[in-house]
């Protein structure tokens, strides 16, 4: 493997790892919530949000162990949620099991990577705790909590992967037929709503040759990846062309029609 395949690889499990840290946390601490009250069923909704972000990422980056794990477990949770499962101690310990692979499957430098016949036992519980009935009435709510007022946590600097702020505004050329779109060095969900916006207004225009330019991208998200992802030419008179594509994003299109220039 070429040392641009193995820098553009790294670049994307750090993708992965970076949308998996950010919901370690909140997944251990709701579903040890649920393990004590299993009546809250509010605190679903927040872990099967977290459950299908990081499958979106896992798939997206291609960790196939990760969309696997992230699936079952946003089935389960997403059943749970229905009322067509309860969460007895034992699916809530398969869910933790599932955290805990998830962590391990994002660092595979480490010599603590799951194995294949663990990933198989592990989707084989928790598709087993997606089948169960529930038995009996389910444990009806616990009152509202006292609301407690916390200080929020200081901000820690983002890491080039996460989300970052915005920076100036999107420059852009446009001569009636052709756009040319300048993709700024933060490629976050708030430049990618920029970039959609000039899209289609110049579409609206008139314009039929959309050039992006891709050459001072350096910091990427995970909505910022989708993005790029779906940016596909749709059926239609005009066409797209990327030019000046970093290394790190090469394996992005891989087996894709799509016309493009290497920077």
């Amino acid at each position: 493997m070429s040392s641009k395949q193995d820098y553009a690889d790294n670049s994307m499990m750090e993708l992965f790892r970076a949308e998996v840290d950010s919901h370690t946390q909140s997944l251990s601490e709701g579903l040890l919530a649920l393990e004590k009250d299993p009546g809250q069923l509010k605190l679903i909704e927040p872990l099967m949000r977290a459950a299908h972000s990081i499958k979106g990422a896992a798939r997206i980056v291609g960790v196939d162990d990760g969309v696997k794990v992230s699936h079952v477990m946003e089935d389960l949770l997403v059943a749970a949620q229905g009322g067509q499962v309860v969460l007895t101690s034992e699916a809530i310990d398969a869910l933790l099991r599932g955290v805990d692979a998830l962590v391990r499957i994002a660092t595979p430098d480490t010599d603590d990577d799951p194995s294949e016949q663990e990933i198989e036992s592990l989707v084989k519980d928790l598709a087993q705790a997606r089948q169960s009935k529930p038995r009996g009435n389910p444990k009806p709510p616990s009152p509202p909590p006292v609301e407690v007022k916390i200080a929020p946590k200081p901000q820690l600097p983002a890491s080039p992967i996460q989300q970052a702020e915005s920076g100036p505004e999107i420059e852009s050329e446009f001569d009636g037929e052709k756009s040319s779109i300048f993709f700024p060095n933060i490629l976050d969900s708030a430049n990618a709503e920029k970039i959609r916006k000039i899209f289609v207004g110049h579409q609206s225009l008139g314009s039929n040759v959309f050039d992006l330019d891709l050459g001072k991208v350096t910091r990427l998200t995970v909505e910022g990846l989708t993005f790029l992802a779906n940016l596909k030419p749709v059926k239609g008179d005009y066409s797209i062309h990327f030019r000046n594509v970093p290394a790190s994003l090469m394996p992005l299109f891989t087996n894709t029609d799509l016309s493009l220039d290497c920077a």
